[in-house]
């Protein structure tokens, strides 16, 4: 009274891994807003996880993909984004773009209008 041989069973295949895709990855020529300062620019350099953002202001930041979020800039802003600059010109926005100081309840940037109306910058 032997019972009939249970016939092997192949073990439940797994789903193929899922291919995650980021949603914030933005390419050369993407028009952003920085989320932190709200400095609104184009991508114009693609450095590993880094993105180069041109803003209106000719500041030039460096940020994280994730602390971007796509955006549409007016023709006016997106043209003072486009726009070639020379290496002074990308030196200063770099400049421009780093130097942020806090003041009371605003800040600071490189580039302000002083109290005679003239601008000033390092």
């Amino acid at each position: 009274a032997g019972r009939a041989p249970v016939p092997a069973t192949a073990p439940a295949a797994r789903p193929p891994p899922r291919l995650v895709v980021l949603d914030h990855v933005f390419a050369v020529g993407v028009q952003v807003v920085v989320l932190e300062s709200r400095e609104r620019g184009v991508v114009t350099r693609v450095k590993s996880s880094y993105r180069e953002v041109t803003t209106t202001t000719s500041a030039v930041v460096i940020r994280y993909s994730r602390e971007l979020k796509a955006t549409t800039l007016t023709a006016d802003e997106a043209a003072r984004c486009s726009r070639e600059l020379s290496l002074p010109q990308w030196i200063q926005g770099r400049v421009d773009g780093a130097i942020v100081v806090p003041c009371g309840d605003s800040e600071v940037a490189n580039r302000f209008t002083a109290a005679d109306g003239s601008e000033q910058r390092q």
